[in-house]
């Protein structure tokens, strides 16, 4: 456990004392995480995808991924009565989404292993449906009321050439179709894989490092930000119990699986997230709820780790 932990707290450290000595700015930061996302990431996505054995499980998992999304997002419109504060118009958007891509992914190669990769893009191909869809459209219309018909053009424009979007319908078609494996046998088979591990190698430590120099947590908002994240654990934690319910006596889990789909479901909301809030007091909830967050989640692994 330590031998997989230990570097991962490193990396994190590091991205936190790189802010607080300020050896980079905020832009280099945003720029080398941008490189993660849209260069790296899409490849680990299109492989972990295209090389995947698609069968009935993997449908299954998809519904309930999918159960959860929709039925966490539909009652985060409700629950978000309850709040008074700035911030109430964006509980069904911290509700729902898991953040694969900047987290999900990296702790998942350290968890099961690059050749596992696919159970967490798997489960993740329906978050990025949903999420490159429903919930960033809703989320623009709400932080650009006053939008016109060529701003909405323009989101649709911004969601079809999402890097890791059309990586994960690339890599869902060269699975299904088997292009994938027939790639893997083939002459340039072992050119394929030593480009991919390049691209893969530099995905974790890059991440880790972003995260730790974004951890934002500030006492004036703890209180507030716990008691959104204890509302979506339980939001969550029900609409998973009832998606597994409904679909998962169709589902054959692996220990891989099992502990890939507990981490899933453990992650903060998208990251993004904070990139579209507005209001200064909004967002400073928002940045905390994703700090707390990321540290739940970092402690959920650390048991995954030891017990898997």
């Amino acid at each position: 456990m330590a031998k997989a932990l230990v570097p991962i707290i490193a990396l994190i450290l590091t991205g936190a004392f790189i802010k607080k000595i300020k050896f980079v700015s905020d832009e280099t930061i945003a720029g080398i995480k941008n490189i993660a996302s849209n260069v790296f990431l899409p490849v680990v996505i299109f492989n972990a995808l295209a090389m995947a054995d698609f069968n009935r499980d993997s449908m299954f998992i998809f519904f309930t991924s999918m159960f959860v999304l929709v039925a966490g997002f539909a009652v985060g419109f409700v629950i978000k009565k309850l709040y008074k504060k700035p911030y109430k118009e964006y509980i069904p958007y911290i509700t729902v989404t898991f953040e694969g891509g900047m987290l999900g992914y990296a702790l998942a190669q350290v968890l099961v292993g690059a050749d596992k990769l696919y159970y967490i893009a798997t489960i993740d191909l329906a978050g990025a449906l949903f999420s490159f869809t429903v919930w960033i459209t809703m989320l623009e219309r709400l932080c650009n009321k006053n939008s016109r018909e060529g701003k909405e053009k323009g989101i649709v424009k911004s969601i079809l050439t999402t890097p890791t979007l059309i990586a994960a319908v690339l890599g869902l078609v060269f699975g299904l179709t088997g292009l994938g494996h027939m790639i893997l046998k083939s002459d340039a088979g072992e050119v394929y894989e030593n480009v991919v591990e390049m691209f893969s190698a530099p995905l974790t430590p890059i991440i880790l490092i972003g995260l730790g120099y974004g951890i934002n947590i500030s006492k004036e908002n703890i209180k507030d930000a716990l008691l959104i994240i204890l509302q979506r654990i339980c939001v969550v934690g029900i609409a998973v119990a009832v998606g597994l319910f409904i679909f998962g006596k169709h589902i054959s889990f692996t220990p891989e699986l099992t502990a890939s789909f507990i981490l899933y479901f453990c992650l903060p909301p998208s990251f993004i997230l904070s990139v579209y809030v507005k209001e200064e007091k909004s967002r400073d909830i928002v940045s905390c709820v994703l700090s707390l967050y990321m540290i739940l989640t970092l402690a959920v692994f650390c048991v995954l780790l030891a017990k898997f």
